[in-house]
């Protein structure tokens, strides 16, 4: 499946157990996925589908277990993978654990007084603390900025862009730069 009909909602995080288990991390710590029977995710070039036989809370974070799977060296491959659904599963989801979408992912990433964006919005994770930006950079370096008022200058939802005012030596630290006077 193209993963531009695809909203990323969560990671798989690693192994439970010896028999196919999995532990899943959502994004938006406020959606209710009890009743969620398949997701997809993205291994190598492909999206391929993952139908859930079950699915235990666990304190932090999720317990899934396919139907594809019954042992360990079976999760192998999607350990540390993305997780998606299809939009309109991930709508009625966020409409089912009544929750509203912030509606910033695709928006082009800009430095304030800069003319070029220097990335696109992926996703937003959600948590009691603080919500944190994604970004992937035009590097392909991943970014994550604190959505709090003095990083962020403006959101223009009609041209679809974000304007940020990032801390010194932020952007360089997620690219690698060495920071001046460190």
């Amino acid at each position: 499946m193209s993963k531009s009909k695809l909203i990323p909602f969560g990671k798989i995080i690693k192994p439970h157990g010896l028999n196919g288990h999995v532990v899943f991390k959502l994004y938006n710590d406020n959606l209710d996925i009890s009743n969620l029977d398949h997701l997809f995710i993205d291994i190598g070039a492909d999206t391929l589908p993952f139908l859930i036989e079950y699915i235990q809370t666990l304190p932090k974070g999720f317990k899934i277990k396919f139907e594809e799977f019954s042992k360990l060296e079976d999760t192998t491959d999607i350990i540390g993978r993305e997780a998606f659904l299809r939009e309109h599963d991930y709508n009625r989801l966020l409409q089912e654990s009544g929750v509203e979408e912030i509606p910033i992912l695709e928006y082009a990433a800009f430095i304030e007084n800069e003319n070029q964006p220097f990335g696109k919005v992926v996703s937003v994770l959600e948590n009691k603390y603080q919500n944190v930006i994604e970004i992937a950079h035009n590097s392909g370096a991943q970014v994550l900025v604190p959505w709090v008022e003095p990083f962020i200058v403006s959101i223009d939802h009609s041209n679809k862009k974000i304007i940020f005012r990032l801390p010194e030596g932020l952007l360089d630290m997620y690219l690698g730069k060495k920071i001046i006077g460190s």
